[in-house]
């Protein structure tokens, strides 16, 4: 039985699949198993993944085209790791991502949830890097994921134990987005303790598009997170936490179309 579960939920990233597995592969952590989860790919996933097989620490499993939250669900209820996270396809593991959040476990017994850093990177070149903030209360840390200009850490950040994972509960199929957001909130309400890794445990790919489309996803996503704020607050702190999204959703998006305008 493996130590860690890593689940790669997969939709027609034929083109970025190898460069993810490959940094699975050959991550200095040795002690896993990768679940490769399909969802229903019409490109050439499967090819890419038939290299990786020969390593029977890989995985595959395929399904009909459910979405993201679906194909997690799966993985949930097939891995066999006591630690587990997820990793997208277009993103990549540090060489030492994975040791660097298992130590923490090794060193703090009560502790169910570590989170780690990122980098942003564009074909190569790292653009910025994101660390989470220490110091920060469970309750601070999931404010500023629903609410916040910029979000503290990405989930792929996250490893959490199976006993966490169990208690937590599966990803909500109704989200087509967001989904990540909502499981993270989850995550940090539900852990006994949590830990922070202050420095980047994975590789964010960030996709050129043109400002149209960034703007169409950002309105999808927007979308859902206010479905994902609905869910986690209540009251006064639900209204407040929506009209502070809004209001940077439109700073965000300002911010797009002067940087398209500029050049």
């Amino acid at each position: 039985m493996a130590k860690v579960s890593i689940i790669v939920p997969t939709y027609n990233m034929g083109r970025w699949l190898p460069e993810a597995l490959e940094s699975i592969a050959s991550n200095i952590y040795c002690d896993f198993e990768a679940l490769v989860m399909d969802d229903g790919s019409k490109d050439d996933t499967v090819d890419v993944v038939q290299g990786f097989l020969k390593d029977q620490r890989f995985r595959y499993f395929y399904q009909e085209n459910a979405g993201k939250s679906v194909a997690v669900n799966r993985a949930f209820r097939e891995l066999s790791g006591e630690y587990v996270t997820v990793l997208d396809a277009d993103d990549c593991l540090l060489t030492d991502g994975i040791a660097d959040r298992v130590r923490v476990f090794e060193t703090g017994p009560s502790v169910d949830l570590v989170v780690g850093g990122f980098e942003v990177f564009v074909e190569g070149p790292t653009l910025g890097t994101r660390i989470p903030p220490a110091g920060r209360t469970a309750d601070q840390l999931v404010y500023q994921l629903l609410c916040g200009y910029k979000t503290p850490f990405s989930m792929t950040g996250c490893l959490f134990t199976k006993d966490l994972m169990l208690r937590v509960g599966l990803f909500d199929v109704g989200l087509r987005r967001a989904q990540d957001v909502d499981f993270s909130v989850r995550l940090l309400r539900m852990a006994a303790q949590f830990a922070i890794v202050p420095k980047p445990v994975f590789r964010v790919r960030k996709h050129r598009a043109r400002v149209r489309d960034r703007l169409r996803v950002r309105h999808k996503t927007f979308s859902a997170q206010l479905q994902v704020i609905d869910s986690n607050m209540s009251g006064l702190a639900r209204v407040y936490a929506k009209a502070l999204a809004v209001f940077f959703q439109i700073g965000k998006a300002l911010y797009e179309v002067r940087g398209a305008y500029l050049g």
